[in-house]
């Protein structure tokens, strides 16, 4: 008979061999590597092709505004000399006809230079307008444009060289009759003959600041349809 010493040992035994004979547990799976990133693909660079244009857009607009300046202070100078002319014969006063003479002259020295160079610059604008038309393959959407702005510089060079040429008139009209006016001997036809040909020279210069402004609508216009 057992005692309850001997079933506590007997119990004991069982546990331990029951333990001994226990197979360990499996380790735990290591964890998968990590997947390297997916590399980032850029986007293909698709070439502005109107990039070069749009710079060429706004150094014309840039230059325009700078023309309507100086057309603002010609205008403004012409006036003030035709004025100051006009109240000098009113008045009878040799003396002040005699200064606005010799600011008209240098106006007039001045205008014939920037028309020349405002012809030269023409004809560059004409050349450049028929390579870029030139250049266009057919269907090309573009080739119509260009024919339109060859046609705008073309009519462009026609003004420049009609204005250049009616101010050469002018002024070799001008210096003409001057003596006349330097003796003291011009009479009123020849005050109304040079009163005419003043008026004329403010009407150029209305006309330039006219068409500056023209031109730079025109440019902005341009650069709106290149910024598409």
């Amino acid at each position: 008979m057992y005692t309850t010493k001997s079933i506590f040992s007997l119990v004991s035994l069982s546990l331990i061999a029951a333990v001994g004979c226990a197979k360990p547990a499996p380790p735990a799976p290591a964890a998968p590597p990590p997947k390297p990133p997916t590399p980032l693909v850029e986007a293909p660079t698709v070439p502005d092709e109107n990039a070069a244009e749009r710079r060429e857009d706004r150094r014309e607009i840039a230059d325009d505004k700078a023309e309507i300046a100086d057309d603002k202070t010609d205008l403004r100078q012409i006036n003030n000399i035709v004025e100051t002319w006009h109240r000098g014969w009113k008045n009878q006063k040799p003396g002040v006809k005699k200064q606005a003479d010799q600011r008209l002259m240098r106006w007039i020295a001045r205008e014939l230079k920037e028309s020349n160079a405002e012809v030269q610059e023409s004809r560059s604008e004409v050349k450049d307008s028929q390579i870029e038309a030139k250049t266009d393959k057919p269907g090309n959407g573009e080739r119509k444009d260009d024919a339109r702005d060859l046609a705008d510089d073309r009519r462009d060079l026609a003004d420049a060289r009609r204005d250049r040429a009616r101010l050469r008139e002018i002024s070799a009209e001008l210096k003409r009759i001057q003596p006349k006016f330097d003796s003291g001997q011009a009479r009123k036809p020849l005050h109304e003959k040079k009163s005419q040909l003043l008026r004329e020279l403010q009407k150029l210069s209305r006309d330039d600041l006219r068409d500056s402004k023209k031109e730079l609508k025109e440019d902005q216009e341009e650069l709106k349809e290149d910024m598409k």
